[in-house]
């Protein structure tokens, strides 16, 4: 575990902006227009699970990333962070997958348009939270590739192929999210 908790731990706070915004936007509402609490709910298990899958996932590349790059020996503690990663990606995947079409399918259903920029917002944070991700992670990979070109320090393959990982997921997400506003 000692590879795979701090990246949860990491993103405690990503957790906490996350759930004080859809609280704010759901609670603070005025006007005869509301948010459904369903689809609020929906919209917030569908990031907290979505950042859960995104953390596996993008361990798991990391991790086959540097079994295609080095030898492809693990070492207990790498299994047990490893088995953890596959145990999280195979939870948490599907209730992303579940709570994302149920909470497209309500928020076309529902058709407010409070509603509708509620999910817009949704889309936007997810894509810039990714964005972001994707751009601190590809940053790394850059740094780490410089510093073995310059000469500065060896070339570390464990961290470079999990930055490469984190990269690769966070990609993916923005992608997937970048397709869901242009539909």
């Amino acid at each position: 575990m000692n590879h795979f908790a701090p990246i949860i731990l990491s993103m405690f706070w990503v957790v906490v902006i996350a759930l004080g915004i859809f609280a704010a936007v759901t609670f603070r509402q005025s006007g005869p227009e509301k948010i459904p609490p369903k689809v609020a709910y929906l919209y917030f298990f569908s990031l907290i699970s979505l950042i859960i899958a995104g953390m596996s996932v993008s361990y798991i590349w990391g991790v086959l990333i540097e079994m295609i790059l080095s030898d492809p020996v693990m070492n207990f503690e790498e299994k047990k962070a490893l088995s953890m990663a596959l145990a999280f990606a195979v939870i948490s995947l599907p209730v992303w997958a579940g709570h994302w079409y149920l909470a497209s399918r309500n928020s076309r259903a529902d058709a407010g348009v409070l509603t509708l920029w509620f999910r817009e917002k949704y889309i936007y944070l997810v894509m810039g939270l990714s964005g972001v991700s994707f751009l601190v992670f590809v940053g790394w990979v850059v740094y780490k590739i410089f510093n073995k070109v310059l000469g500065i320090s060896d070339f570390d393959i464990h961290f470079f192929s999990r930055f490469l990982g984190f990269a690769l997921a966070s990609l993916v997400i923005w992608l997937f999210h970048w397709y869901a506003v242009r539909k």
